[in-house]
C-alpha cells in the first residue's frame, strides 16, 4: 500500500475482501472493516494496530482502490484463473 502502510493480499475471485498486514497504527477509510485474524471473537474494527494481520472487507466492490493500493497497468492476472492448491507428497522413506 502507498506510504508503506502495509501489504494487502487478495483472493482469486474478488476485490471486496482480503488479508492486510499493517505496518503501523492507522484508521481505515470509511466503508472498510477489519477483524484481527488471530482472534475471531473480537468485533470488527476500523483502526489497525501496528504489525498485525487482519481480514478486511469493503462495503463497496473495490477494496484495493479504497485502500489506495498500487497496481500495475493492464489486466489483473487473478481474474479468470482458478486456484490450484499444491498437493503435498512425502518421500517413500517418510511413510515408514
Amino acid at each position: 500500500l502507498p506510504e508503506q502502510r502495509g501489504v494487502l493480499w487478495l483472493p482469486f475471485d474478488s476485490d471486496q475482501e482480503g488479508v492486510l498486514f499493517s505496518y503501523r497504527q492507522q484508521d481505515l477509510p470509511e466503508g472498510i472493516t477489519a477483524r484481527y485474524i488471530l482472534d475471531e471473537e473480537v468485533e470488527n474494527t476500523t483502526t489497525l494496530a501496528e504489525r498485525r494481520t487482519y481480514r478486511v472487507r469493503s462495503a463497496g466492490a473495490d477494496l484495493p482502490a479504497a485502500l489506495g493500493m498500487l497496481r500495475p497497468e493492464g489486466e489483473d492476472e487473478r481474474f479468470g484463473r482458478e486456484y490450484q492448491p499444491v498437493e503435498f507428497r512425502y518421500p517413500d522413506a517418510a511413510e515408514d
